[in-house]
């Protein structure tokens, strides 16, 4: 199971999605459709929260690479999690502690300067 709440800022600029739970199977095809929708917008910077994500399969970190975009930020991943990231050489990634969590900001450079979806 997913949930994934929905929080912006900066006039609808910024949008940041807590995930939490599986990105799996039919899961991972709703998380994409739903960063899709946001990224068809005028949406500047989509954060993606992975400190509540506990699981993700091969399809979810695929959709990752489909994903690959200069708007796209993942924060809050806990070390396992990262390393599954960093496995799908996405792209050579900037990593820092992330003190009031405990865990680990995933800044992929590709996710920065990568290319667009539209």
């Amino acid at each position: 199971m997913i949930k994934i709440s929905k929080k912006e800022s900066n006039e609808g600029r910024t949008v940041e999605l807590k995930i939490e739970g599986k990105i799996c199977g039919a899961w991972a095809q709703e998380f994409k459709q739903t960063c899709l929708q946001i990224l068809e917008g005028n949406v500047q910077q989509l954060i993606l929260d992975f400190s509540s994500v506990t699981s993700i399969d091969r399809e979810g970190l695929n959709l990752l690479k489909k994903v690959d975009c200069p708007r796209i930020k993942i924060v809050c991943c806990n070390m396992f999690l990262n390393d599954l990231i960093q496995g799908t050489k996405l792209k050579q990634s900037k990593i820092e502690a992330d003190s009031k969590h405990g865990t680990v900001k995933s800044s992929p450079k590709g996710f920065p300067g990568g290319r667009r979806i539209s």
